[in-house]
């Protein structure tokens, strides 16, 4: 069984990857953001992508299977764990 501390460096370390993931997803949508625009000036805007495409979370399997027991904010994907499963049942 793990313990306190264990779980409390799971924790953090865990905090720090969404932090770092949330800066990449900031990155990436502000690059989409520009790359939309360029677009936008060369086709019509019916023809735009909506919404990012879904790209595989960057966690370790560790991380994944730790943070996915913890309550969450809702996800545009699943954890790659869950990932064919998901899909099956949609």
């Amino acid at each position: 069984m793990p313990t306190v501390k264990q779980l409390q460096a799971e924790l953090a370390a865990a905090k720090a990857e969404i932090t770092r993931l949330k800066q990449q997803n900031a990155s990436l949508l502000e690059r989409l953001a520009h790359a939309s625009n360029a677009v936008a000036s060369k086709k019509p805007a019916s023809t735009l992508v909506s919404s990012p495409p879904v790209s595989p979370p960057l966690t370790s399997p560790s991380l994944a299977s730790e943070t996915s027991s913890q309550p969450k904010s809702p996800q545009k994907r699943p954890p790659p764990s869950d990932l064919g499963s998901s899909v099956k049942d949609t």
